[in-house]
């Protein structure tokens, strides 16, 4: 329903009462440090002993299939420039903090799904940057 009322609003050019904008852009503005609060209590769940093969493979493929994803679909679909470096960076982006949030609310191995973001933004500077300074050339 609310996508029907949003697009209902934006085709008729209504504006929202000044109540309604404030109330949205507040809770929009909580959103990121709500979610990184979530993690950090997701972290001291975390045992580091289970699992370092599946979390190391998910890491890599994250780290380093990804922007290899990124370059075959984005010259496959003949993508150049700013458009391709963006696709292709996006690709390589360590695991999304929204991953801990979406596992932690139907309960499908927070623990697990939160080291995986923990360890991918750790590792991430070791693979952005070598592939910025390549898409840069």
């Amino acid at each position: 329903y609310a996508v029907l009322a949003a697009l209902l609003v934006t085709r008729l050019n209504t504006p929202l009462p000044q109540a309604v904008t404030r109330a949205v852009r507040l809770l929009s503005d909580a959103a990121i440090p709500s979610m990184l609060i979530l993690l950090g209590l997701e972290l001291q769940r975390v045992r580091w002993t289970a699992n370092w093969r599946v979390l190391a493979l998910s890491s890599a493929l994250r780290l380093l299939a990804g922007p290899v994803v990124g370059l075959g679909v984005g010259a496959l679909l003949g993508i150049e420039g700013a458009a391709f470096q963006a696709g292709v960076i996006s690709a390589a982006m360590p695991t999304a903090v929204a991953t801990t949030v979406l596992a932690t609310e139907y309960d499908v191995r927070p623990d697990y799904v939160t080291a995986a973001v923990f360890v991918s933004t750790v590792l991430s500077p070791f693979t952005l940057v070598p592939l910025v300074f390549f898409l840069g050339r």
